[in-house]
This record gives C-alpha cells, sequence and structure tokens, in this order.
C-alpha cells in the first residue's frame, strides 16, 4: 500500500512537472504573435480615441483579432455583444482628396446591399484622424476611411484551387467562377469596377456548392 501510494504521488508530481514545462513551451511560441495583437489592439484603441466624429457602431464593437491590410491598413476583427456577429473593420488611409471622392462614392452604394456572393458593408464613412509627434503634441489631421464588413469564414479561392485542384470536378469549378462572375455582375449593375481583383479579394465559404 505504501509503494503504490508513493508511486501515485510520484506519478503526479511528474505530470505537473510535464504540464508546466508544455506550458511554458507553448508561451514562448506564442510570445511573437501575442505581441502582435497587443500592438493592433493599440492601434484600435488609438483609432476609436483620435478619429473625429467616431461612428456609433464602433462604440459598442469589442476587439478580438487584428492584421495588417494592403495598402498601409488594418483589419480588426470584432465581435458586437448585441448580435453576437463578428465583423470586420477596415481602416485605410487617404492620401488624396480625389480617392476619398472617388471611394466615397463606390462604397456608399453598396451599404446595406444584400447580395449572396458580395461581402455585406455594413457602414463606411471618412474621418479625420489626430496625429501626434513624437513630442506629444497633434500635427495635422489625417483622413482616414473606416468601412465595417460583415465578417465571413472561408479560404481565399487561390488556396482552395491549389488544395483541391486535382479533386475538383468540372461541376464544381463551373459552379466557382459563376459565383464569382454573378458578384462582379452585382458591383457592374451599381457601377462600379474593381479595380484591384486578386486572388484575396476572394472567399470560398466552405462547402463550396
Amino acid at each position: 500500500w505504501r509503494a503504490e501510494n508513493r508511486e501515485r504521488l510520484c506519478m503526479a508530481r511528474e505530470e505537473r512537472r510535464n504540464r508546466k514545462n508544455v506550458l511554458e513551451v507553448e508561451m514562448i511560441k506564442a510570445k511573437p504573435y501575442l505581441e502582435l495583437q497587443i500592438g493592433f489592439e493599440r492601434e484600435w484603441s488609438n483609432l476609436c480615441r483620435n478619429i473625429h466624429g467616431m461612428p456609433r457602431i464602433l462604440a459598442r464593437l469589442r476587439f478580438m483579432m487584428g492584421s495588417a491590410a494592403d495598402g498601409g491598413g488594418i483589419v480588426i476583427m470584432t465581435e458586437d455583444p448585441a448580435t453576437k456577429k463578428m465583423l470586420n473593420v477596415l481602416s485605410v488611409p487617404i492620401l488624396y482628396p480625389e480617392d476619398e471622392e472617388f471611394l466615397t462614392s463606390q462604397m456608399s452604394r453598396l451599404i446595406g446591399k444584400q447580395h449572396p456572393n458580395l461581402v455585406s458593408i455594413v457602414d463606411f464613412s471618412v474621418h479625420a484622424a489626430r496625429v501626434y509627434n513624437l513630442h506629444g503634441f497633434s500635427g495635422v489631421d489625417e483622413r482616414v476611411a473606416i468601412a465595417v464588413l460583415q465578417r465571413y469564414e472561408g479560404i481565399f479561392v487561390l488556396d482552395y484551387m491549389k488544395k483541391e485542384w486535382l479533386h475538383m470536378s468540372n461541376d464544381r469549378f463551373r459552379s466557382l467562377l459563376k459565383q464569382i462572375i454573378d458578384g462582379f455582375a452585382a458591383l457592374h449593375e451599381e457601377d462600379i469596377t474593381h479595380r484591384n481583383f486578386h486572388p484575396k479579394a476572394v472567399i470560398c465559404r466552405l462547402p463550396i456548392m
């Protein structure tokens, strides 16, 4: 009985030691990603604090995760506590007034538009954001476009085709192309031309119908 009790105690100590070691290893692996997300969370807080006339929807959104966007902006994945839906907040700096006019004219037509092959735009607006220099004094305000988009879980079209190409039937491939073309057709109906079409502009929601 004493030998069995001693063995149980030793096994319990070994299990606790192994769990501690595994936890320390995983924490070391996750540290760079954690620091990156802390940086995105700071950018989200600064965005909500420094923009003038913040959209009301941003006040109730909860930060979940961030990533860098093409063109120098950021994409923040958020959760709406009221509806439990996941939304993407896209923040993009605007350099020229003509870009702001073009972007506003294009995006305003898609707000609230429901289409099975287009991402739903919940809100879009352009704001002045206060910028601070190294000494903490505010400088010239920059213009920032903020778009709130409904989030869809899926895979980029190029990654999907690389993964499923050998197993993809002709009917499924035609169905995928038809859905992409239907999305373009819906944009053209609103007199919108997608100027920056690339593989990361198309997300496949699985399973492909």
